[in-house]
């Protein structure tokens, strides 16, 4: 779980960054699995991506949830862009001798390595073109997709404690992805047999 938890933190700041959702300064230098990336320094963004992925990564590996979502947004309501991580397999600890778990370990490593990597390559497309500096009006969202084959047995308890709570919320479908012209173009599969299989794709308006 920390392997997971770790890469998408760095996933979410990255693509931040490349996309210019908030200004560069805010930005600092780190790296993580061996990339070079920048993560957002401010409270608040910090706080909401790590108490976010609080939730997620345990419903992610229950099954309870299959993606996860960040959705760029211009006036805190018009969805721009959506970058979406699509889980269909997904192990906790890897399983086997020592020399297997290590083994495992190390591909889930260089797939993970290998999806942040793709952010790297989004720099300049659509929005991020169009955008010479950040744009006030932009801000970013995460959601969650729960999996169609979920069942009230294996529901992960966290989310429905966040739920309950009003930490999440079910959302208007509207505020979740661009609304007509939708182009989807897949960025990147992570497969790793037996533990690991996410795809990586972006919507965005046609």
């Amino acid at each position: 779980s920390s392997l997971l938890s770790g890469s998408l933190e760095a996933f979410i700041h990255h693509l931040l960054y490349v996309r210019r959702v908030y200004p560069r300064e805010s930005f600092l230098a780190t790296r993580f699995l061996g990339v070079p990336l920048k993560a957002n320094r401010h409270p608040g963004v910090v706080d909401y991506i790590s108490d976010t992925l609080r939730t997620a990564v345990p419903a992610l590996l229950s099954g309870t949830v299959d993606e996860l979502a960040v959705v760029i947004l211009k006036d805190e309501t018009v969805p721009l862009e959506r970058f979406a991580l699509r889980f269909t397999e997904i192990l906790n600890a890897p399983m086997g001798s020592d020399e297997e778990s290590s083994s495992l370990l190390s591909k889930m490593e260089q797939g993970m390595r290998d999806m942040i990597l793709r952010v790297h390559g989004l720099e300049g497309r659509d929005i991020g073109s169009k955008l010479k500096q950040s744009d006030a009006s932009l801000c970013f969202k995460i959601t969650l997709r729960v999996s169609n084959t979920l069942t009230p047995e294996s529901t992960n308890p966290d989310v429905t404690r966040a739920l309950s709570e009003g930490e999440w919320f079910h959302p208007d479908p509207n505020s979740c992805r661009p609304s007509s012209g939708v182009k989807v173009r897949p960025i990147h599969t992570v497969y790793v047999p037996g533990s690991l299989e996410c795809k990586f794709v972006m919507e965005c308006p046609s």
